[in-house]
């Protein structure tokens, strides 16, 4: 079944422009900000606030629940959608595969990891999470960022997009599951111009990822999960 026939095809298009603004179209504006063209320490930081704001923008019109999430020393906007369940991120493809590394190295502090955590189930188990106690740390950890609506949260969808040399590139929607891996994606201008009766405009990550970008720029591929290393470990525990 297409996992992305439920998500809002309205808002995804329009926080498109958003997504796309990139750090040179604000530039000027923060050069005559800082009366300074020499340090722009402050640039990435503001590039994304804009981003941000205009998506909670789009967000309320579209009657959308709009979440600040403090990280303490960052914020960033979470978007839930309470009538189809879907919980939306956004972030850059480069931070969603560091994000993805780490949490297989053992961090299970990333809040990626924690509002996945009623999720579809993913095809392999992270051994960090055998601990009895992970999902009551989770649900704890969850309901700092969500409160009462992680228990609403049926799916997480990362809007993400790969910044290069300050043009945004191969928007892509990617459905997580419960271990905050990804289990499948689909390319946003795929996602709009499809058919939604048509099951073979979608496809899954590790495909998506083995083709060339909208503009012939092969990309880095996203960390995707070694579907065959549990039939592995199982053949091992069989002999």
């Amino acid at each position: 079944m297409n996992q992305f026939f439920t998500v809002n095809k309205s808002f995804i298009e329009q926080i498109q422009d958003s997504m796309n603004i990139t750090k040179d179209d604000i530039r000027k504006d923060y050069e005559e900000l800082t009366q300074n063209e020499n340090f722009h320490n402050g640039l990435p930081g503001l590039t994304w606030d804009i981003r941000f704001s205009k998506i909670q923008q789009i967000a309320r019109k579209h009657n959308l629940t709009f979440i600040t999430m403090d990280r303490g020393i960052w914020k960033a906007p979470l978007v839930f959608d309470k009538y189809n369940k879907i919980l939306y991120v956004f972030t850059s493809t480069l931070n969603l595969e560091e994000v993805i590394k780490k949490i297989e190295n053992g961090n299970r502090t990333h809040y990626l990891y924690q509002i996945t955590l009623n999720c579809p189930e993913g095809e392999e188990q992270l051994e960090l999470i055998q601990e009895e106690d992970d999902n009551t740390y989770r649900l704890r950890e969850a309901k700092k960022i969500l409160d009462d609506l992680i228990d609403k949260v049926k799916n997480v969808v990362v809007v993400h997009y790969s910044y290069s040399k300050n043009t945004a590139l191969n928007g892509t929607l990617s459905l997580m599951d419960d271990t905050a891996h990804i289990k499948e994606s689909i390319k946003i201008r795929t996602f709009i111009n499809r058919n939604d009766n048509n099951n073979n405009d979608y496809h899954t990550e590790q495909k998506q990822y083995n083709n060339t970008s909208d503009n012939d720029i092969q990309n880095k591929p996203v960390v995707i999960w070694n579907s065959g290393k549990k039939k592995k470990t199982e053949k091992k525990r069989n002999d």
